[in-house]
């Protein structure tokens, strides 16, 4: 993502994350944390917990907005986890993962 520091109108620079996750459980109901890092820097997670005999097919969505947001090029990660041992979940896809810069 790139915030042009020409562009006054940027200011407070603001980042919209939009994050969709499809993954398949098949076993047990694992908490699935989901992270988004600027920079090597955490700025969000959530956590979902994910039913086997219910959504073991499911769709994780998220949004979220960056703000004040340096200037310059930014790097954003999205970052998806099984928080528990015992469980199996998989990440399958779709991944979407986008960033739009909405200024001021």
């Amino acid at each position: 993502m790139y915030i042009d520091p020409a562009v006054p109108g940027h200011f407070p620079n603001k980042v919209e994350l939009k994050a969709t996750i499809g993954v398949d459980v098949t076993l047990d109901t694992p908490n699935v944390l989901v992270r988004i890092w600027r920079a090597g820097t955490e700025i969000f997670y959530a956590r979902t917990e994910l039913e086997e005999n219910f959504n073991d097919d499911g769709i994780i969505s998220l949004h979220m907005v960056d703000v004040n947001v340096p200037a310059g090029v930014q790097n954003y990660q999205l970052i998806v986890e099984n928080q528990d041992v015992g469980s199996v979940a998989t990440v399958v896809g779709p991944v979407i993962f986008s960033a739009l810069a909405i200024g001021g």
